[in-house]
């Protein structure tokens, strides 16, 4: 194995463990759910430092990391929803923002020939906000948390999803009729 797809390995291991922390969650393990989603979370800083600070990039890993991350979120987020353990809404949210980012990243990819995946701001810190979520609602099936406090993560974490989704939106669209007005001139 050429050392430069360790984070690719790294990564392709984590989509795998997907359907385990499906099971985990419906199955009400949640010690070895957290354990599990704890790990997965190593593992993406770990492919990304190992990326990084190696210069081990990939085009293929510039796909397949955000990929891994969304199979990952959503599959928490739509078992979690199943379970009750956190709002539906909040589950159709997540999961409608991410079909309409992959669908205008198709679209984009299609109408330009090319696609260069630059997570915003914004969509950093929703990934950051669902992680919470995530996490929160695992630890409150093992522990007391405040519910306040979950409440207002999932409050922020709905806000920075719909912001995000709109944030992706507007710039891909002007991305999008720039590239058409640069073909047409």
């Amino acid at each position: 194995m050429i050392r430069q797809q360790i984070p690719n390995v790294i990564t392709g291991m984590r989509i795998l463990l997907v359907p385990l922390l499906a099971w985990l969650i419906m199955e009400h393990r949640y010690v070895e759910t957290l354990l599990l989603f704890t790990l997965m979370g190593l593992s993406d800083g770990l492919d990304g430092y190992l990326a990084k600070h190696f210069n081990w990039t990939t085009r293929f890993g510039a796909f397949l990391d955000p990929l891994a991350d969304k199979a990952m979120l959503i599959c928490a987020f739509v078992t979690l929803g199943a379970q009750t353990l956190v709002p539906v809404w909040l589950v159709i949210a997540v999961v409608v923002r991410d079909i309409v980012i992959f669908t205008g990243a198709v679209a984009y990819h299609f109408t330009t020939h090319k696609l260069l995946i630059v997570p915003s701001q914004i969509s950093k810190i929703n990934t950051f906000m669902q992680i919470l979520v995530v996490l929160f609602a695992i630890l409150n099936q093992l522990v007391w948390v405040p519910q306040v406090l979950f409440q207002g993560l999932i409050v922020v974490t709905l806000a920075t999803t719909i912001f995000s989704g709109i944030d992706y939106i507007m710039v891909w669209s002007k991305r999008a009729m720039e590239a058409l007005r640069n073909e047409t001139e």
